[in-house]
């Protein structure tokens, strides 16, 4: 299976996570970030993550998970390989963005370092 024939087959589980959190990426930008190079995506049998790498002014660079749907079991089962793909990336952190405060109790070793709060207008 190519990478795109993987995006259409996870986007149902990525979908639901974008309409969790507010209609911010439509399925051609996700894709479009993903075929630019911009974000990996991690395409597991029942959940999926997309993971962009961050470098900042200092050099300091993150993986950043901004997007994750599916089985929270399988994602969790599959973080160890995401971890260690993103040290041999180079990265010095791994984050979780904008996510629910049940990914925490998921993540052994991460930490609470904000959180987002939105409000409808």
């Amino acid at each position: 299976m190519n990478l795109r024939e993987e995006f259409d087959r996870v986007w149902p589980w990525l979908a639901q996570a974008i309409l969790a959190y507010g209609p911010t990426h439509t399925k051609d930008d996700v894709w479009r970030r993903i075929e630019a190079g911009e974000v990996h995506l991690f395409a597991m049998p029942n959940a999926a993550m997309a993971i962009e790498l961050k470098r900042w002014p200092t050099g300091f660079k993150e993986a950043v998970a901004w997007l994750a749907g599916g089985s929270g079991e399988e994602i969790e089962t599959f973080t160890p390989r995401i971890e260690a793909w993103a040290r041999a990336e180079g990265c010095h952190r791994a984050a979780i963005i904008a996510g629910r405060a049940g990914w925490q109790r998921r993540r052994g070793g991460y930490r609470m370092a904000g959180v987002y709060l939105t409000k409808d207008l």
